[in-house]
């Protein structure tokens, strides 16, 4: 429940970002995210309460599609915070901007066809650590997409990192590989949640901070 909680209140931000600006910008998307991820810990919390059953697996459904189609959009996300700290090549129309969107593109497809679909057409009730939720019957493997993801936004990070001086991201995406390769004895499986949600923060962060000074600057 404090993940569902957590990530209300950055939904609420993220949102409150938005109309603010009054303009759509590309670093808005990470709202999709947020509201992604807001939706996969609400449906885990609730689980126990609503019980196994049909009402329950439906609502799980819609987990494993956000996560095809949410996900991806943090490359996008991650090249807008490259574009709002005014690193030069940065810009619309630009290749950094193209490959971004090629990339997002090619990782909504393939984990839509070739992992989603799978997902879902097989789902079994697993309860554990006192949580209740649906789960993929058939094992989908190493997760690519994540992976890709989250080497392209370390990549972002370092750049930042080295550039203008903000390590926050590189930090953010360190600690999800890190959390996620080394076994932590905690009888638990919302670790993955929690490094995610610090990930989504610094995120979030680097948003403000750049958007503020460049707001600033005008």
């Amino acid at each position: 429940m404090a993940m569902t909680l957590a990530y209300t209140v950055l939904f609420v931000i993220a949102l409150r970002d938005i109309i603010r600006q009054r303009t759509f910008h590309l670093h808005h998307l990470i709202a999709l995210v947020i509201f992604g991820l807001l939706y996969d810990n609400a449906i885990i919390a609730i689980g126990k309460f609503v019980g196994e059953g049909e009402l329950l697996r439906t609502l799980s459904l819609p987990r494993f599609w956000f996560h095809a189609w949410f996900t991806p959009l943090l490359v996008i996300v991650g090249w807008a915070i490259m574009h709002l700290s005014r690193i030069r090549g940065w810009h619309a129309g630009s290749l950094s901007f193209i490959l971004a969107w090629l990339v997002t593109a090619g990782l909504i497809v393939y984990q839509s066809i070739l992992v989603a679909l799978d997902e879902v057409s097989a789902l079994k009730a697993v309860s554990e650590y006192g949580v209740l939720r649906y789960t993929p019957v058939k094992e989908s493997g190493a997760p690519i997409m994540v992976i890709i993801v989250a080497g392209i936004l370390l990549l972002l990070g370092l750049a930042l990192a080295i550039k203008r001086k903000w390590p926050w991201l590189l930090i953010g995406v360190a600690i999800l590989f890190i959390g996620r390769s080394i076994p932590i004895p905690v009888e638990s499986s919302a670790l993955t949640n929690v490094f995610e949600l610090i990930l989504i923060i610094a995120m979030l962060a680097g948003i403000g901070r750049f958007n503020k000074a460049r707001t600033n600057a005008h």
